[in-house]
């Protein structure tokens, strides 16, 4: 994950990962940017990953690409929800 968060150039500021036993993990990576969650049930063959920046730069599908990569995964879906309205809030900031 941390690697998948290098590669679209994002920037880490903490990770914490907790292991189930006998399997799975849960975790979050702090980013600058805001956020990367990763759930895991490797029992179904199944991961549930949350992608969440407030940079226009970030590349959710070069993200995409390496998080399959990394996983080795044979399927994907992926869902881009655009939350929040930037552009309004500093408009009534300003």
């Amino acid at each position: 994950l941390i690697k998948a968060v290098h590669s679209i150039g994002a920037t880490v500021v903490e990770s914490v990962f907790h292991h189930f036993q006998p399997v799975g993990v849960s975790g979050v990576i702090i980013l600058a940017e805001s956020h990367l969650t990763v759930h895991t049930w490797p029992e179904f063959h199944y991961a549930a990953i949350d992608l969440f920046t407030c940079d226009a730069g970030i590349d959710y599908e070069k993200a995409e690409k390496e998080l399959v990569r990394l996983f080795r995964s044979r399927r994907s879906d992926k869902k881009i929800i655009a939350r929040g309205r930037m552009a309004q809030i500093q408009k009534n900031a300003g």
